[in-house]
């Protein structure tokens, strides 16, 4: 243990007053560093084997430490130099983003699908007519426009592009930042009495608008009829593995009829009866399986899909305005973004400064 002479206790006394008001302007406990700074020269001493503290080993120690400069009035800490070109980047940045969204050229085009159903009608003449039926289809168009919205659609316009298109795209592309993805801002939705649905493209270019606008109706109506190929033949493999086994069941029974003809067995006989009933309900079911099967078939056709295009979309070159949505959006996202950098840099530049500050006293 240290023993500390008056000499020694008078200094340390004297240093810790003078400091008090410097400290007590930082915001420090000037009670808690006089007691870290008593701790602090102990150990120095201890580390130098000094027994005894005199006042010259204290003066010595306190003239190392320097006195306490607390900060001039008014003066800001390092991260609040930062607020004024911090908000002043944020607010040119919205500004930048409104005006590069609001005078941005786009171009807008759209192509439109019409949703019927052919009826045949049979007058009394006895002629058949067909007739398209838009009335009372019976059909929910917002699956068919999910699917045309789908992440699967928009791959297989991506797909489907031919490389001149993709040039095309790609330079429309450059022109227009409101949108990250090359085939533009894809709207889908109904009208026309709930029997049309329109597919609206936004782009940088007219002509790409419209190219990308009749790829989506395009890719649609493949797609679709492919489903309908697929799910139909599906179901004819099916029928027919059944009527397969239908007919083999049928000429069994009808062997057996046969049988128990040519043993003399008479037909009001029960066991005929019964044999003969066995076999005229196969060969019915037979029949009706097939009749189910050709009609599978026959809707492979792509007809049977119920839409067909109405409008092509073409190349508008009277540029649109985007929404106020649009610009409020892409205002927001550069304000958040100038912010996030603004704070990553002045907390940096707070903490290089408070390292640097700690250093300074330490030393």
């Amino acid at each position: 243990m240290i023993t500390w002479t008056d000499s020694a206790r008078e200094i340390l006394e004297r240093y810790t007053a003078s400091i008090r008001g410097p400290l007590a302007a930082t915001g420090a406990d000037p009670d808690e560093v006089a007691a870290d700074l008593r701790r602090h020269i102990e150990e120095e001493l201890a580390a130098s084997k000094i027994l005894i503290a005199t006042g010259e080993d204290v003066q010595r120690l306190v003239t190392r430490f320097g006195p306490v400069v607390a900060d001039k009035p008014g003066r800001k800490g390092p991260g609040l130099a930062w607020k004024w070109p911090l908000a002043a980047a944020i607010l040119a940045a919205i500004l930048f983003a409104g005006w590069r969204s609001h005078f941005r050229r786009v171009y807008s085009a759209s192509s439109t699908l019409l949703f019927e159903i052919p009826v045949t009608v049979v007058r009394k003449d006895g002629v058949r007519a067909a007739y398209s039926s838009s009335s009372g289809l019976g059909l929910n168009l917002e699956v068919y426009a999910e699917t045309i919205r789908s992440d699967k659609i928009r791959r297989l316009v991506r797909q489907n592009l031919t490389p001149a298109e993709n040039l095309l795209l790609e330079q429309a592309a450059k022109k227009n930042l409101l949108s990250p993805d090359r085939l533009g801002r894809v709207t889908v939705a109904g009208g026309d009495g709930g029997t049309v649905l329109r597919i609206a493209v936004e782009s940088g270019d007219p002509e790409a608008a419209a190219v990308v606008a009749n790829k989506f109706v395009e890719t649609f109506m493949d797609y679709s009829e492919a489903n309908l190929r697929d799910t139909a033949d599906f179901a004819a493999n099916f029928l027919q593995t059944q009527a397969d086994k239908l007919k083999a069941e049928a000429a069994s029974d009808s062997a057996r009829v046969k049988q128990l003809r040519d043993a003399g067995v008479a037909g009001d006989a029960p066991e005929m009866q019964a044999a003969v009933a066995q076999k005229d309900v196969a060969e019915s079911n037979y029949r009706a399986l097939l009749k189910r099967l050709e009609q599978t078939r026959e809707s492979r056709a792509p007809s049977r899909l119920p839409a067909r295009p109405l409008d092509a979309a073409r190349p508008d070159p009277n540029p649109v305005a985007p929404s106020a949505r649009t610009v409020l959006r892409q205002s927001l996202l550069a304000g958040v973004a100038v912010l996030f950098a603004g704070s990553l840099l002045a907390w940096a530049v707070q903490r290089r400064s408070a390292g640097a500050s700690g250093s300074a006293k330490a030393t």
